[in-house]
């Protein structure tokens, strides 16, 4: 079982192709909305740092994307880090370190 920091769960796309996103709060058993990424896409990989949610590259159904980008829980919206050197769909994530 993945553990997240408390207070933040993993957000995941209702569909694919589809730019919505729904945050899972587990003390109430309920889901919420928040806001959306700044592009759709489906094959992300996904990883937490810091208590923020990194969503990186993917496919939005025309091309693969090499944008990064992650989800701040505390203040409830996405950031634009930076590109990738390439796009990458279906690439693997993995934290190593917190900092």
């Amino acid at each position: 079982m993945v553990q997240y920091p408390k207070g933040f769960s993993l957000i995941g796309a209702i569909a694919i192709w589809f730019v919505f996103l729904e945050r899972y709060y587990p003390e109430e058993d309920r889901w919420a909305f928040v806001a959306p990424m700044s592009v759709c896409r489906s094959g992300h990989g996904v990883g937490v740092v810091n208590g923020c949610l990194y969503a990186l590259g993917g496919h939005d159904g025309v091309s693969y994307r090499n944008k990064v980008e992650y989800f701040d829980p505390q203040v409830g919206e996405w950031t634009t880090v930076g590109p990738m050197g390439m796009c990458k769909a279906v690439a693997g994530v993995a934290v190593i370190k917190e900092h």
